[in-house]
C-alpha cells in the first residue's frame, strides 16, 4: 500500500470541491493511485464499475450505498490484485450470460467483504481463475443462477456468508476450484441445489448451515465435509 495514501470522496448528491471529490464511483477509481480509499457516500449510483487497481474500494453502508447495473453487464469487474471492496448494495446486472453483480478476474489477494449482492442474472459474486481471496460476511439473495460461484479458483477462503432464495445453486465449486475453505455460511432456500462441487477437490466444507433447499448437496469430486474432532462437519436442515 502507498504511504501517502488519500481518501476520494464520492457523493452522487454532494458538489465537488465542496464536500465532496466526485460525484461516480467510477471516477473516483480513475483519479485514485494504488494504495488509496475511494470512500462513497451513501446514494444510489446507476453505473458499472471496473477496479482495475490497488485499491480500498469502502461504502457508507451497505444497505443504503447501492451500486445499480442498470441491467448491462457486470456491475463490478474487479481484475487487480490487493483490492478491499466492502459495504455496498450491489444489484441489477445484464441479463447476458456471466453477467454478475461482483466478478474477481484472474485476481489474488482481495477481500469482499460486508456487501449485499441481490437480483443479479447469473451469480452474486464469481470468482474466475482468482486465488488466495477472501469472501466474508456477504449477502448473496435472489439471484438468477448462483449466490456464490467459483470457476478455476484455488485456495479462497469463503467464510460467514448468507446466501438465500438463489434460483440454481447457493454455492457452487465449479470446475477446477480446489483447496478452498468453506465455512461458517449459511446457505438456505435454493431452488435447486444448496451446494454444487463439480471436479474440484480437496475442499474443506465444514461448520455451514444447509437449510431447506430443494436438493441440499451434490458433490462428485474429493472433498472434506468434516474438520474432525472436535471441531465438527456442517448442520443439515433435513
Amino acid at each position: 500500500m502507498n504511504a501517502s495514501a488519500k481518501t476520494i470522496i464520492v457523493d452522487d448528491n454532494g458538489t465537488p470541491g465542496v464536500d465532496c471529490d466526485l460525484t461516480t464511483i467510477q471516477e473516483g477509481i480513475d483519479n485514485a493511485i494504488p494504495g488509496d480509499i475511494v470512500f462513497v457516500m451513501n446514494g444510489t449510483y446507476y453505473e458499472s464499475v471496473v477496479v482495475n487497481k490497488t485499491i480500498n474500494l469502502t461504502g457508507e453502508y451497505r444497505g443504503s450505498t447501492i451500486i445499480d447495473g442498470g441491467g448491462s453487464g457486470d456491475v463490478v469487474f474487479i481484475n487487480s490484485n490487493w483490492v478491499n471492496m466492502s459495504g455496498f448494495k450491489v444489484r441489477n446486472s445484464g441479463s447476458g450470460w456471466w453477467d454478475v453483480g461482483i466478478e474477481l478476474n484472474n485476481v489474488q489477494n482481495c477481500s469482499i467483504i460486508h456487501n449485499t449482492c441481490t437480483n443479479n442474472y447469473y451469480d452474486g459474486i464469481y470468482l474466475e481463475y482468482s486465488s488466495y481471496n477472501i469472501v466474508e460476511d456477504n449477502k448473496c439473495i435472489s439471484n438468477t443462477f448462483q449466490g456464490i460461484y467459483l470457476e478455476g479458483s484455488s485456495n479462497n477462503v469463503i467464510k460467514n456468508n448468507t446466501c438465500y432464495n438463489n434460483n440454481w445453486y447457493g454455492l457452487r465449486i465449479g470446475e477446477y476450484s480446489n483447496s478452498n475453505i468453506i465455512v461458517e455460511n449459511i446457505i438456505s432456500y435454493t431452488n435447486n441445489y444448496g451446494i454444487r462441487v463439480l471436479s474440484s477437490n480437496n475442499n474443506l466444507i465444514y461448520h455451514n448451515n444447509f437449510m431447506y433447499n430443494f436438493v441440499q448437496a451434490w458433490d462428485d469430486s474429493f472433498t472434506y465435509w468434516d474438520n474432525g474432532y472436535p471441531s465438527g462437519g456442517n448442520y443439515w436442515s433435513n
